[in-house]
Protein backbone atom coordinates (compact mmCIF):
# COMPACT_ATOMS: atom_id res chain seq x y z
CA UNK A 1 0.00 0.00 0.00
CA UNK A 2 1.16 3.57 -0.78
CA UNK A 3 -0.44 6.62 0.93
CA UNK A 4 -0.44 9.62 -1.33
CA UNK A 5 -2.39 13.10 -0.94
CA UNK A 6 -3.99 11.32 2.18
CA UNK A 7 -5.64 8.68 -0.13
CA UNK A 8 -4.45 4.66 -0.02
CA UNK A 9 -3.39 3.56 -3.47
CA UNK A 10 -2.99 -0.47 -3.90
CA UNK A 11 -0.33 -1.73 -6.42
CA UNK A 12 0.07 -4.97 -7.74
CA UNK A 13 2.82 -5.93 -9.76
CA UNK A 14 2.78 -9.87 -11.31
CA UNK A 15 6.04 -11.04 -13.03
CA UNK A 16 4.87 -12.72 -16.63
CA UNK A 17 8.60 -13.68 -17.58
CA UNK A 18 7.56 -17.47 -16.15
CA UNK A 19 4.43 -16.86 -18.74
CA UNK A 20 5.81 -15.48 -21.47
CA UNK A 21 8.73 -17.81 -21.73
CA UNK A 22 6.34 -20.72 -21.07
CA UNK A 23 3.98 -19.27 -24.55
CA UNK A 24 7.51 -19.50 -26.38
CA UNK A 25 7.98 -23.07 -25.04
CA UNK A 26 4.86 -24.00 -26.34
CA UNK A 27 5.32 -22.28 -29.92
CA UNK A 28 8.26 -23.67 -30.23
CA UNK A 29 7.09 -27.51 -29.64
CA UNK A 30 3.95 -26.75 -31.65
CA UNK A 31 6.71 -25.42 -34.36
CA UNK A 32 8.60 -28.83 -33.99
CA UNK A 33 5.84 -31.15 -34.11
CA UNK A 34 4.33 -29.82 -37.32
CA UNK A 35 7.74 -29.73 -38.85
CA UNK A 36 8.41 -33.41 -38.21
CA UNK A 37 4.71 -34.01 -39.08
CA UNK A 38 5.67 -32.93 -42.33
CA UNK A 39 8.93 -34.64 -42.60
CA UNK A 40 7.07 -37.92 -41.96
CA UNK A 41 4.61 -37.20 -44.76
CA UNK A 42 7.27 -36.48 -47.58
CA UNK A 43 9.30 -39.56 -46.41
CA UNK A 44 6.41 -41.87 -46.33
CA UNK A 45 5.33 -40.23 -49.86
CA UNK A 46 9.08 -40.31 -51.60
CA UNK A 47 9.75 -44.33 -50.37
CA UNK A 48 6.76 -45.12 -51.36
CA UNK A 49 7.64 -44.16 -54.96
CA UNK A 50 10.50 -45.11 -54.23
CA UNK A 51 9.72 -49.48 -54.03
CA UNK A 52 7.07 -48.79 -56.03
CA UNK A 53 9.80 -48.94 -58.86
CA UNK A 54 11.63 -52.39 -58.21
CA UNK A 55 8.01 -53.50 -57.23
CA UNK A 56 6.88 -53.06 -60.63
CA UNK A 57 9.81 -54.74 -61.85
CA UNK A 58 8.44 -57.90 -60.11
CA UNK A 59 5.34 -57.38 -61.46
CA UNK A 60 6.73 -56.93 -65.02
CA UNK A 61 9.16 -59.87 -65.19
CA UNK A 62 6.85 -62.15 -63.49
CA UNK A 63 3.89 -61.32 -66.30
CA UNK A 64 6.87 -62.02 -68.61
CA UNK A 65 7.51 -65.46 -66.98
CA UNK A 66 4.28 -66.56 -67.30
CA UNK A 67 3.82 -65.66 -70.93
CA UNK A 68 6.53 -68.06 -71.37
CA UNK A 69 4.42 -71.00 -70.73
CA UNK A 70 6.26 -71.97 -67.80
CA UNK A 71 5.93 -75.62 -66.68
CA UNK A 72 2.38 -76.21 -63.84
CA UNK A 73 4.30 -75.99 -60.91
CA UNK A 74 6.66 -72.82 -61.51
CA UNK A 75 3.42 -71.45 -62.90
CA UNK A 76 1.55 -71.94 -59.29
CA UNK A 77 4.73 -69.92 -57.95
CA UNK A 78 4.92 -67.26 -60.34
CA UNK A 79 0.99 -66.85 -59.93
CA UNK A 80 1.68 -66.40 -56.24
CA UNK A 81 4.30 -64.24 -56.65
CA UNK A 82 2.10 -61.85 -59.05
CA UNK A 83 -0.45 -62.03 -56.45
CA UNK A 84 1.16 -61.07 -53.53
CA UNK A 85 3.35 -58.35 -55.13
CA UNK A 86 -0.15 -56.76 -56.60
CA UNK A 87 -1.14 -56.40 -52.97
CA UNK A 88 1.74 -55.26 -51.99
CA UNK A 89 1.74 -52.69 -54.47
CA UNK A 90 -1.60 -51.51 -53.57
CA UNK A 91 -0.67 -50.87 -49.89
CA UNK A 92 2.16 -48.98 -51.39
CA UNK A 93 -0.16 -46.69 -53.36
CA UNK A 94 -2.36 -46.71 -50.42
CA UNK A 95 0.87 -45.09 -48.31
CA UNK A 96 0.13 -42.27 -51.14
CA UNK A 97 -2.88 -41.01 -49.21
CA UNK A 98 -1.16 -41.10 -45.74
CA UNK A 99 -2.62 -37.55 -45.29
CA UNK A 100 -6.31 -39.09 -45.41
CA UNK A 101 -5.36 -40.82 -41.94
CA UNK A 102 -3.94 -37.79 -40.55
CA UNK A 103 -6.76 -36.26 -40.76
CA UNK A 104 -8.79 -39.05 -39.32
CA UNK A 105 -10.51 -40.12 -42.82
CA UNK A 106 -10.22 -43.21 -44.15
CA UNK A 107 -12.50 -43.77 -47.00
CA UNK A 108 -13.51 -47.65 -47.64
CA UNK A 109 -13.85 -48.82 -51.32
CA UNK A 110 -16.92 -50.10 -52.84
CA UNK A 111 -15.91 -52.69 -56.02
CA UNK A 112 -17.15 -56.08 -57.05
CA UNK A 113 -14.56 -58.49 -56.56
CA UNK A 114 -14.03 -62.09 -56.53
CA UNK A 115 -14.48 -63.27 -53.12
CA UNK A 116 -13.37 -67.00 -53.69
CA UNK A 117 -10.46 -65.71 -55.76
CA UNK A 118 -9.66 -63.43 -52.92
CA UNK A 119 -9.31 -66.52 -50.20
CA UNK A 120 -7.20 -68.37 -52.47
CA UNK A 121 -4.42 -65.82 -52.28
CA UNK A 122 -4.47 -65.92 -48.81
CA UNK A 123 -4.23 -69.71 -48.18
CA UNK A 124 -2.07 -70.02 -51.17
CA UNK A 125 0.23 -67.25 -49.26
CA UNK A 126 0.21 -68.47 -45.41
CA UNK A 127 -0.12 -72.52 -46.59
CA UNK A 128 3.50 -72.85 -47.81
CA UNK A 129 4.40 -71.06 -44.39
CA UNK A 130 2.87 -73.34 -42.52
CA UNK A 131 4.04 -76.41 -44.30
CA UNK A 132 7.68 -75.34 -43.53
CA UNK A 133 7.10 -75.35 -39.29
CA UNK A 134 5.00 -78.66 -39.99
CA UNK A 135 1.30 -76.83 -39.39
CA UNK A 136 -1.70 -77.50 -41.29
CA UNK A 137 -3.67 -74.25 -42.81
CA UNK A 138 -7.04 -74.49 -44.61
CA UNK A 139 -9.42 -71.95 -45.45
CA UNK A 140 -13.15 -72.99 -45.57
CA UNK A 141 -15.64 -70.78 -46.69
CA UNK A 142 -19.25 -70.99 -46.73
CA UNK A 143 -20.94 -72.34 -50.33
CA UNK A 144 -23.59 -69.95 -49.61
CA UNK A 145 -21.54 -67.05 -50.07
CA UNK A 146 -21.88 -65.22 -53.84
CA UNK A 147 -19.30 -65.82 -56.29
CA UNK A 148 -18.62 -62.13 -56.36
CA UNK A 149 -18.83 -59.35 -53.86
CA UNK A 150 -19.28 -55.32 -53.62
CA UNK A 151 -16.62 -54.06 -51.01
CA UNK A 152 -13.06 -52.95 -50.14
CA UNK A 153 -10.86 -56.00 -51.30
CA UNK A 154 -7.88 -54.27 -49.95
CA UNK A 155 -8.81 -53.96 -46.35
CA UNK A 156 -10.51 -57.05 -46.25
CA UNK A 157 -7.10 -58.81 -47.58
CA UNK A 158 -5.04 -56.45 -45.58
CA UNK A 159 -6.73 -57.61 -42.16
CA UNK A 160 -6.68 -61.58 -43.13
CA UNK A 161 -3.29 -61.40 -43.89
CA UNK A 162 -2.02 -59.86 -40.57
CA UNK A 163 -4.77 -62.05 -38.80
CA UNK A 164 -3.05 -65.14 -40.62
CA UNK A 165 0.36 -63.81 -40.69
CA UNK A 166 0.35 -63.65 -37.09
CA UNK A 167 -1.29 -67.23 -36.04
CA UNK A 168 1.69 -68.62 -37.95
CA UNK A 169 4.08 -66.59 -36.26
CA UNK A 170 3.25 -67.92 -32.75
CA UNK A 171 1.93 -71.49 -33.42
CA UNK A 172 4.14 -74.03 -33.33
CA UNK A 173 2.67 -77.05 -33.92
CA UNK A 174 -1.32 -78.00 -34.80
CA UNK A 175 -3.37 -76.49 -37.53
CA UNK A 176 -4.76 -73.24 -38.50
CA UNK A 177 -8.02 -72.99 -39.80
CA UNK A 178 -9.75 -69.88 -41.14
CA UNK A 179 -13.91 -70.04 -41.26
CA UNK A 180 -16.00 -67.90 -43.21
CA UNK A 181 -19.76 -67.98 -42.93
CA UNK A 182 -22.89 -66.39 -44.06
CA UNK A 183 -24.94 -65.12 -41.05
CA UNK A 184 -27.26 -62.64 -42.81
CA UNK A 185 -28.22 -61.90 -46.87
CA UNK A 186 -30.46 -59.12 -47.57
CA UNK A 187 -31.24 -57.71 -50.81
CA UNK A 188 -28.27 -55.66 -51.15
CA UNK A 189 -25.74 -56.73 -48.37
CA UNK A 190 -24.03 -59.56 -46.77
CA UNK A 191 -23.35 -60.24 -43.23
CA UNK A 192 -20.05 -62.41 -43.25
CA UNK A 193 -17.97 -63.87 -40.00
CA UNK A 194 -14.80 -64.67 -39.97
CA UNK A 195 -13.44 -67.08 -37.09
CA UNK A 196 -9.61 -67.84 -37.42
CA UNK A 197 -8.73 -71.12 -34.91
CA UNK A 198 -4.89 -72.08 -33.88
CA UNK A 199 -3.41 -73.31 -30.87
CA UNK A 200 -1.07 -70.49 -30.49
CA UNK A 201 -0.19 -68.58 -27.02
CA UNK A 202 -3.98 -66.63 -26.74
CA UNK A 203 -4.53 -63.78 -25.37
CA UNK A 204 -5.29 -62.53 -21.34
CA UNK A 205 -8.56 -60.95 -20.45
CA UNK A 206 -6.48 -57.60 -20.05
CA UNK A 207 -5.39 -57.60 -23.58
CA UNK A 208 -8.87 -59.33 -24.78
CA UNK A 209 -10.18 -55.81 -23.78
CA UNK A 210 -7.56 -53.83 -26.28
CA UNK A 211 -7.80 -55.20 -29.46
CA UNK A 212 -8.36 -51.70 -31.16
CA UNK A 213 -6.05 -49.92 -29.44
CA UNK A 214 -2.99 -48.54 -30.93
CA UNK A 215 -0.72 -51.67 -31.99
CA UNK A 216 2.10 -52.41 -29.04
CA UNK A 217 4.32 -56.05 -29.33
CA UNK A 218 3.12 -58.17 -26.39
CA UNK A 219 5.63 -58.39 -23.59
CA UNK A 220 5.94 -61.82 -22.51
CA UNK A 221 3.78 -64.67 -24.40
CA UNK A 222 0.95 -65.42 -22.37
CA UNK A 223 -0.66 -69.10 -22.19
CA UNK A 224 -3.96 -70.10 -22.98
Amino acid sequence: FNRQDGVWILSYFRDLRRQKETEEELRSAKDQAEDAARAKSEFLARMSHEIRTPMNGVLGLTHVALEDSPPPAQRRYLEKIQASARILLRVINDILDFSKIENGRLDLENRPFRFSQLLTTVEDLFKATAEEKGLRFAVNADPRIPEYVVGDELRLSQVLLNLCGNAAKFTDSGSITLDIVLEEAGEADLSLRFTLRDPGVGLSAHQLGRPFHPLAPAATPTPR
